[in-house]
């Protein structure tokens, strides 16, 4: 089975304005009765967080509304997009949360929380 890509009739990237990111968990921290905690690499790939918004007018959050339901199968698939710190490369990503959206002014500003697969 192929890996789906971000439709090309939605926007390409993530707004700036509110994006956000963090490198993946990957530690594994025991604590001692005396002293520090050890800490210790969990693996040696984690996959990194990344939020932000798109913005959308109806007939595209209806794409994004088949594409996350009926070809992700409700999120549960990864996917192909570019990746949202360097537009030249495409990552494979997944949901990390279901997507949520408002009405803006005519538009849909959709809130988005991705993994991106090491």
């Amino acid at each position: 089975m192929s890996v789906p890509t971000w439709p090309t009739t939605l926007p390409q990237s993530m707004l700036m304005s509110g994006y956000g990111g963090s490198p993946g968990d990957n530690q594994l921290r025991s604590n001692m009765d005396v002293g520090p905690a050890k800490v210790r690499r969990r693996s040696t790939a984690a996959p990194r967080k990344e939020t932000g918004n798109v913005i959308l007018s109806r007939d595209q959050l209806a794409t994004f509304r088949e594409f996350y339901d009926d070809i992700l199968l409700s999120g549960a698939l990864r996917f192909t997009w570019h990746d949202p710190t360097d537009p030249e490369t495409t990552v494979e990503m997944r949901f990390a949360e279901k997507p949520a959206w408002t009405a803006q002014e005519g538009f849909f500003n959709v809130s988005l929380s991705l993994e991106i697969l090491p």
